[in-house]
């Protein structure tokens, strides 16, 4: 009884959009349950069960864990993308990338390895304790 009504909240949930907008800093890791869109910047981790879009202007210092991600902007950290990675020409990515499937346009940069597998599953509730831990094993990387 309990866990249907949790899981249509979460249905319902995972249909927002979040946002953080430009000239916003936030230091500290953030998790989101729908679509999730940075155009400011984050020092910290970032879990996003559904699309995760990296804005232009928005830089990250952190590991990324999404289902669905587009990058436009910087991220010095590790991505672990469940299912798309798109990278976009204004891409910059320092760190390494675990993804299903994966797009670079030309002018993208990225800097690391580059595994192509299905990364550890956001979908299933064990995987939500194996996706945190990982999240938290995964440092940032620090600038320069």
């Amino acid at each position: 009884m309990f866990g249907s009504k949790d899981k249509k909240q979460e249905q319902i949930l995972g249909q927002k959009q979040n946002q953080l907008e430009q000239g916003t800093k936030v230091e500290g890791n953030i998790e989101a349950i729908g679509n999730l869109r940075i155009d400011g910047e984050v020092v910290g981790n970032v879990i996003c069960k559904q699309k995760f879009v990296l804005g232009a202007e928005g830089v990250i210092t952190g590991n990324i864990t999404a289902k669905n991600a587009e990058i436009e902007g910087t991220i010095k950290g590790n991505l672990n993308i469940s299912e798309m990675l798109v990278l976009r020409p204004s891409a910059v990515v320092e760190g390494d990338l675990i993804t299903d499937k994966k797009i670079v346009e030309a002018g993208a940069v990225h800097n690391g390895r580059s595994t192509m597998q299905s990364p550890i599953s956001s979908h299933n509730e064990a995987g939500q304790g194996q996706e945190k831990a990982a999240a938290r094993k995964l440092q940032p990387q620090k600038a320069g």
